[in-house]
């Protein structure tokens, strides 16, 4: 009798420990998975940090090969312009001298209209470049702003990172 419990208990007990023991591995095996789950989502994480850096620099290089662009396209459509406009000045001389040889009075009036009419294009040229410029400043500020705010939240992120 007492044997028999003896025996039944001491089942139980090994039963027992045997549960415990695999419950114990079990655990330890959950603990290991979830460690390498955290290396590889910080591994990710550092990733995507050096891709946005890279994205952050390709796309501030990209910027400014643009803005060069632009520029050197300004700048030849300008010497076009400049070249057409010398044109057709050399051509309009050329008929000034022609007529300034029929009337000389005539001619007077012509230089004052034509001087006035390339100080209108000139003024007016000159009104649009400050609008440009305007617009450009008003762009890069807002740009500005909106680098700074990246900026910000980049930090941000990163010390939310750091802290984790």
């Amino acid at each position: 009798m007492w044997i028999d419990r003896y025996e039944k208990e001491q089942k139980e007990h090994q039963t027992t420990s045997a549960l415990l023991m695999q419950s114990k591995s079990e655990y330890r095996d959950q603990m290991l998975a979830t460690k390498n789950a955290e290396i590889k989502a910080q591994t990710l994480s550092r990733q995507v940090d050096i891709l946005t850096q890279q994205n952050n620099k390709f796309q501030t290089q990209i910027n400014e090969i643009m803005a060069k662009n632009e520029l050197l396209d300004r700048e030849v459509n300008t010497q076009k312009e400049i070249m057409r406009q010398f044109e057709q000045a050399k051509k309009e001389y050329v008929d000034k001298l022609k007529h300034e040889l029929e009337t000389v009075e005539a001619r007077f009036h012509k230089i004052i209209n034509e001087n006035n009419m390339v100080g209108e294009d000139y003024r007016s040229q000159a009104y649009v470049n400050l609008q440009k410029y305007v617009s450009l400043k008003l762009s890069f500020t807002d740009n500005l702003k909106k680098l700074t705010k990246a900026q910000t939240s980049v930090k941000y992120y990163k010390k939310r990172e750091e802290e984790l």
